[in-house]
């Protein structure tokens, strides 16, 4: 399983957001019902000129080293095929 879009949520500009717009943090569970993750839901998500739709998003304060970082992209997210163009600094994906 596993995301494909996650929030980082000890960056300041990142937990200022979350709790000034009071979003409802999911929380999932393991087959224990002990919490692993918490996570958003988005009917519509944009990235750059690309909408994704029916998006899981989570949300994570336990990567400290990824703190100055509002966000990441899973691996999951590279299952479509893209190009990577270094020379002019840009990500293309060819088909979601």
């Amino acid at each position: 399983m596993g995301n494909r879009y996650f929030l980082m949520k000890n960056n300041t500009t990142v937990k200022e957001i979350l709790e000034d717009s009071r979003l409802p943090l999911s929380v999932a569970t393991n087959k224990e019902g002990k919490a692993i993750a918490e996570g958003l839901y988005a009917e519509k998500l944009q990235i750059g000129n690309f909408t994704f739709n029916d998006v899981s998003i989570g949300v994570t304060s336990k990567l400290k080293s990824f703190e100055k970082f509002a966000g990441l992209i899973g691996l999951k997210f590279f299952q479509n095929p893209f190009i990577i163009d270094y020379v002019n600094r840009e990500l293309i994906i060819l088909s979601h």
